[in-house]
């Protein structure tokens, strides 16, 4: 009887401080009881601060700004909890990083939802076995985040540093990278589940800037309202124009800002994107979604028969038409590549007309799910699926030589051809040209 009781209050004891401070990876949680707080902190902290376990919670009560020049300490177990709509605004430094079994919390006060922890130009913040909950009151002024970053410089410059981080329960985001601000490069392990808790705020877990796209680190971004990363371009920068990588990351890309056309440009820069990655593209009245390869551009896809890549539409029951698909104009780069890779339901009007030779009666025009405006060699596409498109599977829309884009890649549900031929060195068409299917 006295081992079963012992054995009953050390499940009680697990328990209790298993509620009290969220439990790091391995489950363990070591963390003593606060002898010394709360602890109430606003406004402008005027020297470096450590923010111990022993002072918590520490009350951020009022909008708190950490100042160009101070450094903000929190200790390992330190519990930060922020009242309704109050900012933790990042100018300076601040150093959040637990351990193992000694983890940090930041929570909202009870009954509040606090706004968000804003990292601002020029700052550094470094979180490691971190929990952030409850965040996102920031009605009108932005979009629901917890965590948001704001870049400003390009080159991007690393600013946020997570490891182990979870975030949970945002309003809209769960982070907000901005202006191409950049995770730093030994992030990893970031959570973010229950984003899109408010209505009306938006339910991803992150949305990112092009140019800034090979920072996301690995975690875990499922259990939100909708378990995709938003990506999309920032003023004055809209286009991809660095180096980078799209990494697989476990859920697809949504490719623009909701409720905007998803179009993804890559220009004088090369964009890698890994196996099993899928980039959904949308179309609004004010335009239609696509890819674009511009001005000497890159673009390698390269997949994997267990892991190909998919470039579709973002609509929920998608049919041919529902963005325009991939398109290489002007010079191409040295190295483009496109393989196991599948595109559906393109193929919608993205204002070219009159290339190649599609046939003349009926009259079709030059819409299609791949269209090339510059000779390329015949192994820059191979086992290439393209299923569904309104028109035309794939358009050799450039004055040439013919090049051979059946051989390798496979068509169905094309509505009309599955290869257009180009024109002629001159600009002239046969009298009936062909049109595979």
């Amino acid at each position: 009887m006295r081992a079963l009781a012992f054995t009953a209050l050390f499940v009680f004891f697990a328990c209790s401080s298993a509620e009290d401070d969220p439990p790091n990876d391995a489950g363990v949680v070591t963390c003593e009881a606060p002898t010394q707080g709360p602890t109430v902190h606003s406004g402008f902290p005027n020297a470096d601060e450590t923010w111990s376990a022993a002072g918590s919670p520490h009350r951020v009560t009022s909008d708190l700004v950490i100042g160009p020049t101070i450094i903000v300490t929190i200790e390992p177990c330190a519990v930060v909890e922020l009242s309704e709509g109050v900012f933790l605004r990042a100018q300076g430094r601040l150093y959040a990083r637990g351990v193992e079994g000694r983890p940090i919390t930041f929570r909202a006060a009870e009954g509040a939802r606090w706004a968000s922890l804003a990292i601002q130009s020029g700052a550094r913040v470094e979180l490691s076995h971190v929990e952030l909950s409850g965040g996102g009151q920031i009605p009108a002024t932005s979009f629901g985040e917890t965590i948001e970053v704001v870049g400003g410089v390009f080159p991007p410059v690393p600013q946020l540093l997570v490891q182990n981080v979870t975030v949970r329960g945002s309003a809209g985001y769960g982070l907000y990278l901005r202006n191409w601000a950049a995770f730093d490069p030994t992030s990893r392990d970031l959570t973010v589940q229950g984003s899109g808790a408010v209505d009306g705020e938006p339910g991803q877990p992150m949305r990112i800037s092009y140019n800034a796209l090979g920072s996301i680190p690995s975690g875990r971004y499922t259990g939100n309202r909708a378990d995709e990363i938003v990506i999309s371009g920032d003023s004055p920068h809209y286009q991809v124009e660095l180096d980078d990588t799209l990494r697989n990351r476990g859920v697809p890309y949504h490719v623009g800002d909701p409720g905007n056309p998803g179009r993804l440009e890559i220009v004088q820069a090369k964009l890698t994107i890994e196996a099993g990655v899928t980039l959904r593209f949308s179309s609004t009245p004010s335009g239609v979604g696509g890819l674009d390869v511009r001005d000497q551009g890159v673009l390698v896809a390269v997949g994997s028969s267990a892991a190909p890549i998919v470039f579709t539409s973002l609509a929920d029951q998608p049919g041919p038409g529902a963005w325009e698909g991939v398109t290489f104009t002007e010079a191409l780069g040295a190295g483009n590549q496109l393989q196991q890779l599948r595109i559906e339901n393109a193929g919608a009007h993205g204002g070219d007309n009159g290339f190649g030779c599609p046939p003349l009666v009926p009259t079709l025009g030059t819409d299609a799910a791949l269209k090339f405006f510059t000779q390329l060699p015949s192994d820059f596409v191979d086992q290439v699926d393209i299923v569904d498109s309104a028109v035309h599977g794939i358009i050799e829309a450039w004055n040439g030589t013919y090049v051979d884009l059946l051989s390798g890649n496979t068509f169905s549900g094309v509505s009309a051809c599955n290869l257009v031929s180009p024109k002629d060195a001159e600009g002239n068409c046969p009298a009936d040209p062909p049109c595979p299917k």
